[in-house]
């Protein structure tokens, strides 16, 4: 990810305090995540712009308790941040680094502008991510390049064009 140094370094304090780094799960070993929730829906809106990610609320099962927000990224994405993340984390968010790194099974793709039956470009691809990322309805984008729904949020979930940064 591409990410100026000095929005870095804020990130890395923030996700040493609040930041979850997170093996992937059995069904999906190939999807780590790094998720992070607060109430300060202003902080999680700047990380969901970082991340190039939507944020949503978690309502409290207690009405006492205030509503949460809640950002987080994914797969390739999720790993190239923790790689810049890495040497900036306490020894403790390292060895959850760690942990994630070592779980991980990297899932070659053997798709890309260069299969059969690809419909997009790489071009195309990035174009799509940033748009997504910057907030923009999957269904606009769809009709934009004439692919399908399911197509747009398979690239925004990294399970095909993983390979792609915007």
């Amino acid at each position: 990810m591409d990410i100026e140094k000095r929005t870095l370094y804020w990130l890395a304090g923030l996700l040493e305090a609040e930041g979850s780094f997170i093996v992937a799960p059995p069904s999906e070993p190939y999807r780590p995540r790094i998720s992070i929730s607060m109430t300060d829906e202003d902080v999680i809106a700047r990380v969901a712009e970082i991340f190039r990610v939507k944020y949503h609320s978690v309502r409290p099962r207690n009405t006492k308790h205030k509503v949460a927000y809640m950002a987080s990224v994914r797969g390739r994405r999720a790993m190239l941040l923790m790689r810049e993340l890495y040497p900036l984390m306490s020894r403790r968010r390292q060895e959850q680094i760690d942990r994630v790194f070592a779980k991980h099974i990297y899932r070659p793709n053997n798709k890309g502008e260069n299969h059969g039956n690809a419909k997009l470009t790489e071009e195309q691809v990035r174009q799509i991510k940033t748009r997504l990322g910057q907030g923009e309805a999957g269904k606009r984008i769809a009709k934009d390049f004439n692919i399908s729904q399911r197509a747009v949020s398979d690239i925004n979930c990294d399970k095909t064009w993983g390979h792609i940064i915007p």
